[in-house]
Formats: structure tokens, sequence, C-alpha cells
């Protein structure tokens, strides 16, 4: 004899609200991961090799963005539950503002600071301040995306939900 527990609509709610963040949260961990093996995968892929990496790849893409998207948005419309919901919306949301603020701000710099350190020796100083700059308009290279640019959102949506996760363990409002 079994006595069923009552969940009250709120309950559920909330429930769902932390659902949502906990996939949300799994999809922010797995976010670097799909990114580096979308660099490996697509960079050295040939017309000649096989589709099944690809294809499996693309797989793991779109089941994250599906993931992601439904986190985002069900901790978003869910966020006013209660106050403690809403105390965690708020934690997440300044600890991905100041994640941005940081990664467009200092990131530049710490991004030129390693290609510095570890691509060029001093060699390829001293080339580089005698080189003509007259061909870089047409250069390709320019106009690739640079690690700032590639991974701010998996920066940003990673620290919503550390900030998130953080208020949900610690527990006072």
């Amino acid at each position: 004899m079994t006595d069923s527990i009552q969940i009250s609509p709120r309950q559920k709610k909330v429930d769902r609200y932390l659902r949502a963040a906990n996939i949300g949260t799994v999809a922010a961990i797995a976010a670097p991961f799909i990114y580096f093996a979308i660099d490996h995968v697509f960079t050295g892929w040939e017309e000649d090799d096989a589709l099944l990496i690809p294809a499996l790849t693309l797989l793991a893409i779109l089941v994250f963005l599906v993931f992601e998207a439904y986190a985002v948005l069900a901790v978003f419309a869910r966020r006013k539950t209660d106050e403690f919901t809403l105390a965690m919306w708020h934690s997440g949301t300044s600890y991905a503002f100041f994640a941005a603020i940081i990664w467009f701000i200092i990131g530049p710099w710490a991004e030129l600071v390693f290609d510095l350190w570890f691509a060029l020796d001093p060699d390829q100083l001293a080339q580089a301040s005698t080189t003509d700059d007259s061909d870089q308009l047409t250069d390709t290279s320019l106009m690739e995306a640079t690690i700032i640019e590639r991974y701010a959102t998996p920066v940003i949506f990673g620290a919503f939900f550390l900030g998130f996760q953080i208020k949900r363990f610690r527990g006072d409002i």
C-alpha cells in the first residue's frame, strides 16, 4: 500500500525548470567538444573520405542545438515561477554578462599573447617587421573567425549555466 504524493502545479513547473537547466548545463559542457569536432572533421575532410563521421558530427550538432535552444527557452519562459528560480536566472545572467565583457575586452589581448608566445619565433618576428602590408586586403586568412569570435557563444552560455548552478547549489536567495 503506497501513498501517492500529490505534486502541485507550481512544483511541476519548478521541476521542469531545473530539468531544462540541467540539459542546458550538459549542452554547455558538450559545446567545446562539439566545436573541436567540427573543426577537426570538416577542416581535413576531402571528397573521397567516408561520410559516416561528418554525418555523425552533423547529428551531434543538431542534437546539441535542439537541447541548448530548449534549455534556454524553457529556463527563460519559467524564470518567474518563484523567487528562487528568479534568483537563479539573475545569477546566471550576471555571470553571462560578465563573461561576455571579459571575453570581448580581454580575450583579443590574450589571443594575441598566445599567438605571439607559441606561434612565432624571433626569425618570424624579424620577417614580420619587414614585410609589405599592401597584399593584406586580399588575404583570406584575415576573413577567418578568430578564437574570440568562434567561441563567444559557448563561453557565454557556459557562464550562464555555471552561475545558475552555483546559485542553485548554494541555495540562498
